[in-house]
């Protein structure tokens, strides 16, 4: 599929590989956050992005985090993957506080999403350098060919 970009949404994205890629095993991505409100959803895709720009989703997570003074630190869970990324794709991380209509919003003030007329605008920041910055972890195969 095509995969839209939006300006309320991150993305991060690699260079196109010159080799081939087998992943085998869990994937997660660490950070920081920092939110204006109570609380904040973080949803996170990994995807294989093809030469021509059309997506494959290879896993994803999300986690709802409690404001805190400073940032919040984070850790989203994108399960485990066996999958084979080709020459000539690139992977992105794709980063939105919403999933909606997949998962209900979030409030951002502990009140019921269900009985809520709309959601909240908030600003949200992701540290991306640094030893707090962004980080994704993936577990590369051992045997390439495989």
């Amino acid at each position: 599929m095509d995969w839209p970009r939006r300006d309320d949404v991150a993305t991060v994205e690699d260079e196109p590989l010159t080799d081939g890629l087998v992943l085998a095993g869990p994937i997660e991505v660490t950070g920081t956050l920092r939110t204006d409100q109570l609380s904040a959803d973080l949803h996170v895709r990994l995807l294989d992005m093809d030469p021509e720009g059309k997506a494959a989703l290879v896993a994803r997570g999300n986690v709802r985090l409690a404001r805190a003074e400073g940032g919040t630190p984070f850790r989203v869970n994108l399960l485990h993957t066996a999958y084979r990324v080709t020459p000539g794709h690139r992977l992105m991380l794709h980063l939105a506080s919403s999933d909606y209509p997949e998962f209900l919003f979030n409030t951002g003030d502990a009140s019921d999403a269900w009985t809520a007329a709309k959601p909240p605008v908030s600003t949200t920041v992701l540290t991306l350098g640094g030893p707090a910055g962004l980080r994704l972890s993936l577990s590369v195969h051992p045997d390439q060919d495989a």
